[in-house]
């Protein structure tokens, strides 16, 4: 990928890009060390149109995790996000295919095309 102005580019085609996804997990953690293995539980995406700079789609989801169940009172006071909130959240698994249909279907919409994956 390379800018060129305020165009983004692809190297393989040159086509220039229109829109940008930007994502921002947060993960189970502990107070001055790191647990293994980092559990997402937030999963958030914005879909952001870059000539219009702006954000025009959003997909996000809570994730329930499945190794260390258990959110640390570090993470809650870091994050905001309560034990209470991840129990009634969903998988990781099922988190990035909810993402893979919001992501076809947002492409399929911008670009006015029917299969954004073939």
């Amino acid at each position: 990928m390379k800018l060129e102005g305020k165009v983004v580019f692809t190297e393989d085609d040159e086509k220039p890009l229109t829109h940008l996804m930007v994502l921002d997990f947060e993960a189970n953690a502990i107070e001055g060390g790191k647990l293994d293995p980092q559990e997402i539980i937030e999963f958030p995406v914005v879909i952001v149109d870059i000539k219009e700079r702006k954000i025009v789609d959003i997909f996000h989801r809570y994730i329930k995790p499945t190794v260390m169940p258990t959110l640390t009172e570090f993470c809650t006071k870091l994050t905001g996000i309560t034990q209470e909130t991840v129990n009634k959240g969903i998988t990781l698994e099922e988190a990035l295919k909810e993402l893979t249909e919001f992501i076809a279907k947002t492409v399929s919409i911008r670009n006015n095309i029917e299969h954004p994956f073939e």
